[in-house]
């Protein structure tokens, strides 16, 4: 998601040719940003250990020996299980996946940990075979607190087994650990090709486990993962979704640490508010959360500028002057009476490249951002009065005035910037640098705005 927001395209196939790292790209000058916000991001990340708290376990043997060493069958068998992460990361847990065979090695001969196993439920996603070995850590693991699923079937054959009567005895002990257990071994049905949420959280009810962090309006498209270092509680929230901002009310576990909001991009913080752990987080669309708990206290609330009242916005909507710079050909100006979509005028239907809108415009009373409303997936950098306000590659496109706007006269200067696409889908075949499906409709580019102050 991070990288399809960069490029401004989704990750699919008939993308494929806009995204490559090339100083030909139109794109390449911001590729920058994106490995700054990457090494910050994942130095907090590599720095820490993720937090789990359930793990998933498939059928690895019975997929071998039915379709033998086959990547597309461990990724069909069941279809759900590499699904299993997302309405976890939905509802506020975590989880890895795990084999028999990691087992094996996380216990001893009598099945006590001896390497790190944080795990509190672990789920076995249509597993019909184990080895004795494997149940006899299944068994100490439920034993001493662990909590059970499983999910689709309840193993009843013996990989270990060499009488028939070993898969009877194998289906008997899986079975004694639910009725032995109730209120940590259940057994929910096969959800199908996918997980939902309400199935998910089913089964965590039905052995008693609730999400390390409770989101209170979980969203299919909104996902978290947690780590720690030392004291440190660190979580990461994403919204994957292109169009719509999100408000998710979370519950963060109790602490006696201090909420940050810790910016990958920039590398600031700022505080977040919260009541006895609970706030609600705001996260624009294929936009992200980086929030940390730790021992810096807050300083003092600041206070609000003298003077300052809310407003209602103020549309942007004078004549554009708009000077485009194609990826190959001389450059051009437009005069545009109002914003339009390229696709839509025979000139423009094949541009990509950089594309400069300048327009002067009157302003009264106080403002704090501009929102350049619908920029069709690409990407922006705003200049105010000779102020640069800065660079957007994803999300919304909103900016901080900084104090650049004046009252009066403004001068306002929008780089955008396409993908490359519609101008290769233009290339004679013989001549594309790409086999590319010669009937591919070209995407929809311009700035469609409104742009707004606020």
């Amino acid at each position: 998601e991070i990288l399809s927001g960069l490029v401004g395209s989704e990750m699919c196939i008939r993308d494929r040719y806009t995204t490559y790292f090339s100083e030909r790209n139109t794109w390449w000058e911001y590729v920058n940003r994106w490995t700054d916000y990457s090494a910050r991001l994942s130095s907090v990340l590599q720095d820490s250990r993720a937090i789990t708290d359930v793990g998933i376990i498939g059928a690895e043997y019975d997929v071998w020996a039915k379709e033998g060493f086959s990547r597309a069958a461990f990724q069909r068998n069941p279809e759900y299980l590499f699904h299993l992460w997302e309405p976890l990361a939905n509802i506020g847990s975590t989880c890895d996946y795990l084999s028999q065979g990691v087992l094996d090695q996380a216990f001893d001969a009598c099945c006590k940990p001896v390497l790190h196993f944080p795990y509190k439920v672990l789920v076995l996603g249509d597993v019909r075979s184990v080895t004795d070995r494997t149940a006899d850590i299944l068994e100490a693991f439920v034993g001493r607190g662990g909590k059970l699923v499983f999910a689709g079937c309840i193993p009843g054959r013996n990989l270990s087994a060499g009488e028939p009567k070993d898969g009877e005895k194998m289906d008997r002990r899986m079975n004694s650990l639910l009725r032995n257990y109730p209120d940590r071994v259940a057994f929910v049905p096969s959800p199908g090709k996918l997980p939902s949420i309400a199935w998910t959280r089913k089964w965590m009810e039905a052995v008693g486990e609730m999400p390390r962090v409770k989101i209170h309006n979980p969203l299919e498209f909104v996902y978290q993962i947690q780590s720690a270092k030392g004291a440190a509680q660190i979580y990461f929230f994403n919204n994957s979704n292109r169009k719509k901002e999100v408000s998710v009310m979370v519950e963060f576990p109790e602490s006696n640490l201090y909420p940050w909001i810790w910016d990958p991009h920039t590398g600031d913080r700022k505080p977040l508010g919260t009541d006895n752990g609970r706030t609600v987080i705001n996260i624009e669309p294929i936009g992200s959360k980086l929030i940390v708990f730790d021992a810096t206290p807050h300083p003092d609330d600041p206070k609000p500028g003298a003077g300052y009242r809310p407003r209602s916005p103020y549309t942007i909507a004078p004549e554009w002057d708009v000077e485009f710079f194609p990826v190959a050909g001389t450059s051009f100006r437009r005069r545009m009476p109002a914003l339009i979509e390229f696709t839509t005028d025979p000139q423009l239907v094949s541009f990509s490249g950089n594309a400069i809108y300048r327009c002067t415009f009157t302003a009264s009373g106080t403002y704090g951002k501009l929102d350049l409303g619908n920029v069709q997936r690409n990407i922006t950098s705003v200049k105010l009065n000779g102020t640069d306000l800065g660079t957007r590659w994803y999300g919304r496109h909103e900016y901080d005035l900084h104090g650049a706007l004046r009252q009066g006269s403004n001068e306002l200067e929008i780089r955008y910037t396409t993908l490359v696409k519609n101008y290769i889908i233009t290339i004679p075949k013989e001549k594309r640098p790409y086999t590319i499906d010669p009937v591919l409709p070209p995407s929809s580019t311009g700035l469609l705005g409104p742009v707004v102050l606020k």
